[in-house]
């Protein structure tokens, strides 16, 4: 998280709780605060920042601590993994079908992403270039490395705050 970032989610939360002693005199008397919690948090993106102040709007009367919104961060990653996995673990049972010890079956792959409904997924295949694009080691094996990294784009630019709120599951 950089300064920027944390302004931009500091101004959120402002707006979340107006009446908080820590936001008396606005945004222009915080920068101490910005500074420490951009300190604190560098390992957190900003798109999960800001998934993390919306989870804390809906569930906390007080502005968080440091402590509370790095756990809710936390949550909105874990929960990030979970939607990954299990459309992965919809592409594997696929794609292995009644090969599960003679490889993928490339034109499994092609009709599971057929199938797919508009969503991440399908996006995220989509960034990747295709279905084929899935395939690796000469189609003996499936490229989550680069179909994680697609969902979490997809993910993203799907996403903004506070209009348009893309909702992970749970959130």
């Amino acid at each position: 998280m950089t300064n920027k970032d944390m302004t931009e989610l500091f101004s959120v939360m402002l707006l979340a709780w107006p009446q908080a002693e820590m936001f008396k005199g606005g945004i222009a008397k915080l920068g101490p605060t910005i500074e420490l919690w951009t300190a604190c948090t560098k390992d957190i993106d900003f798109w999960t920042g800001q998934q993390a102040v919306v989870l804390l709007c809906k569930t906390s009367k007080f502005p968080p601590t440091i402590a509370e919104f790095r756990q809710q961060a936390e949550v909105v990653e874990q929960k990030t993994r979970d939607c990954i996995l299990a459309d992965w673990g919809g592409l594997r049972r696929c794609a292995l079908g009644l090969k599960r010890f003679s490889g993928i079956d490339p034109a499994a792959v092609r009709r599971w992403y057929q199938g797919l409904p508009p969503g991440l997924a399908k996006s995220a295949v989509d960034m990747m270039g295709g279905p084929d694009k899935l395939l690796i080691g000469d189609g003996k094996g499936l490229d989550f490395g680069g179909f994680s990294r697609a969902y979490k784009s997809a993910m993203r630019n799907k996403t903004a705050l506070p209009a348009g709120q893309k909702k992970l599951k749970g959130v």
